[in-house]
């Protein structure tokens, strides 16, 4: 997160983390209709990487209904959804090794690894934004290739505790 110029206002940019490596692609791109619909921003990563990193620090939690996937909740209030491919969970949980021990997190801190073949399904993760008042995304350019902890998302907020 990298303070605004604006200090009058209160104004901070939040930058969110790209989960894994992976090619950047608009939330609207993703393969299930469930994601597509999603009314936060976000953007989705078809991912060539076995590990799957928090992409903002927070409190983290997993959920499996109605999709299986990680909430990381930010300290601002911001909420983000981290969607997992439904097939990593195909196997009941084999080849997944989750890194959650406690529900603190950090950004770019392992939360998941996976058996590299998964990678062969081109799984694809996506990351929903789900914004209290005054956000403003300022996504990067679609379809570049990023790296785990790379900035892919920017936002802009208004508040007392960034």
């Amino acid at each position: 997160m990298h303070p605004d110029t604006d200090q009058a206002s209160n104004r901070y940019r939040f930058a969110i983390q790209s989960p894994a490596d992976g090619v950047l692609q608009p939330l609207s791109q993703h393969p299930r209709a469930a994601i597509r619909q999603l009314a936060g921003f976000g953007f989705c990563l078809q991912a060539t990487s076995h590990y799957l990193l928090s992409p903002c620090a927070g409190t983290a939690s997993v959920h499996f209904l109605p999709h299986p996937c990680i909430r990381v909740r930010h300290n601002s209030g911001l909420q983000l959804r981290v969607d997992l491919p439904l097939a990593w969970l195909e196997r009941l949980g084999l080849g997944l090794r989750w890194q959650l021990n406690d529900y603190a997190v950090a950004a770019g801190q392992l939360l998941l690894e996976v058996d590299p073949g998964y990678l062969s399904s081109k799984p694809v993760i996506s990351v929903a934004v789900f914004p209290h008042p005054a956000v403003r995304p300022e996504p990067q350019h679609f379809g570049q290739t990023v790296l785990a902890k790379e900035p892919c998302f920017f936002i802009q907020m208004t508040g007392n505790n960034p």
